[in-house]
């Protein structure tokens, strides 16, 4: 099989039609694009320092109209005064709008991208907001995104578009001030690495379960298992741990996987969608409320792994309502999924990259730490930050099971928008399927493949894609997921959360 080949970013970035086509519409649509542009090459070669009076006279040539975005463009002169005469202008009109740009020059300054906010900045941050965070950008970055923010001044998004492309120039693409969205652009952050910096898979090498390769993978470590058209297939953590993207097919169905180390979720997704066509997703490098934002490759919108809508982009723009269908996939260990499936198949090492495939790397801290790694606006103190749930999402309508509620009982029955939900958990082994029932109840004695029910005491048969009876009744699998409950919240901060009767 072949393996994709690691082509170089910007290469692979222009080398669909069709990314080019949205790209140029973009760049054509942008009435300042040469003020952006400008902006950037400003950024690339320091400016030659000014006198206060000169750099006085600049900024009061920009401000003459305070609503147009090139207003906030003087943000990132190398001159301390250009900026704080712009903060001053705003402090003076009490506008609220320039707190997230500073936010955002705080967050520059600690990766070098921009002079670190001066102790005058932050004292103009702080009476703007009645709040003393000092120069620690990620707790100022928390506190603004729980508030009900007014709507962001025109040019954040060139300040942020700006900022980001000196990291990688494909982030002022996708970032284009241009592009529409109904969502916070502020809550847009970098992750830590490039554009596309981890590489997603595409129709990956496998092995059979009963292979020598698979025998490298010891039967208690964690696995990620799908089935489609009577074909099973397991995807070990230690790899997605690297890869996080993987794009694949079973039978009919393709799909990919979106596994959010930071959220603790990985999404089975259906690749098509309705009225628009199959798609490809990779890895952006950026992230939404610590969760990281995928995008797919054949139109460069922005996608969130653990809700399947568009964030920022063509897609975005077009539909920003629309969402991936999703697939039921399940946690387990490698012993467990191919003893419940022996003519399994197993993600192959040979990926066509050189990573340290070891379990636990690279994020071992980060999965035994009780913190987050990047500010999140919305919490609730409901769960535990990295309580692990069972996510149902129904007819619009989230729901989380803590797992504890599996601890006492494999068997949970239940109601989500208004649809009877049987849910098997082994909560030891992170371990949950759910099913849409008539609302009867079973007895299961976990480790089999066969339910009772409670009242006729009839035999089910537990299949991966549903629950089969012994008059041909089948029961449908829901596709539910794991995630942190501090991911799951702030996707989805309407959630209900299981409460045993």
């Amino acid at each position: 099989m072949n393996i994709p080949s690691s082509t170089p970013v910007r290469r692979r970035f222009l080398a669909s039609p069709v990314t080019l086509a949205v790209l140029i519409g973009i760049l054509l649509g942008m009435f300042s694009e040469r003020i952006y542009r400008s902006t950037i090459e400003r950024r690339r070669t320091p400016a030659t320092p000014v006198a206060s009076s000169d750099s006085a006279k600049v900024f009061q040539d920009r401000v003459s109209d305070p609503e147009q975005p090139e207003v906030l463009l003087p943000l990132l002169h190398t001159n301390l005064f250009v900026r704080q005469s712009v903060i001053a202008d705003f402090v003076k009109r009490k506008d609220p709008r320039i707190i997230s740009p500073l936010i955002l020059l705080a967050w520059a300054g600690t990766v070098e991208l921009a002079p670190k906010l001066t102790d005058e900045e932050i004292k103009s941050l702080e009476a703007m907001t009645g709040q003393k965070f000092g120069d620690a950008w990620d707790e100022w970055a928390e506190w603004w995104w729980s508030q009900e923010a007014p709507p962001a001044h025109p040019g954040f998004a060139f300040l942020q578009a700006s900022l980001l492309s000196a990291i990688d120039p494909t982030f002022g693409a996708i970032l284009h001030p241009q592009t529409r969205t109904k969502f916070r652009r502020d809550e847009i952050i970098w992750g830590g690495v490039r554009f596309d910096a981890i590489p997603s898979l595409i129709n990956p090498a496998v092995a059979s379960a009963t292979s020598a390769e698979a025998t490298a993978y010891s039967d208690d470590e964690p696995v990620f298992g799908v089935a489609f058209d009577g074909q099973a297939r397991a995807y070990p953590l230690r790899i997605l741990d690297w890869h996080e993207m993987v794009n694949d097919a079973l039978g009919e169905q393709r799909f990919f996987i979106a596994y959010c180390v930071l959220c603790g979720s990985a999404v089975a997704y259906d690749s098509y969608i309705d009225g628009v066509g199959r798609f490809i997703f990779s890895t952006s490098g950026l992230l939404r409320r610590s969760n990281k934002l995928m995008y797919d490759r054949q139109t460069m919108s922005l996608w969130s792994a653990l809700e399947g809508r568009p964030i920022l982009g063509p897609l975005a723009s077009a539909n920003p309502d629309w969402r991936l269908r999703r697939l039921p996939i399940v946690r387990t260990t490698w012993g467990e999924w191919k003893r419940v499936h022996p003519k399994t198949t197993v993600l192959s090492m040979e990926t066509g990259y050189r990573r340290e495939y070891t379990p636990g790397q690279p994020y071992g801290e980060y999965f035994a730490s009780p913190n987050t790694m990047f500010p999140v606006g919305r919490r609730s103190a409901a769960l535990k930050t990295k309580d692990w749930i069972y996510g149902l999402w129904l007819d619009g309508k989230p729901k989380a099971y803590p797992l504890k509620a599996f601890e006492n009982t494999p068997v949970l029955v239940d109601e989500v928008a208004g649809r009877k939900v049987l849910l098997l958990g082994r909560a030891e082994r992170l371990e949950v399927r759910a099913y849409e029932t008539d609302g009867r109840e079973f007895v299961w004695n976990s480790g089999t493949k066969t339910l009772q029910e409670r009242q006729t005491k009839r035999n089910w048969r537990l299949e991966e894609e549903g629950l089969l009876g012994p008059d041909g009744e089948k029961f449908q699998r829901l596709p539910g997921h794991l995630a942190y409950w501090f991911g799951w919240y702030a996707a989805f901060d309407k959630t209900e959360v299981y409460q045993r009767p």
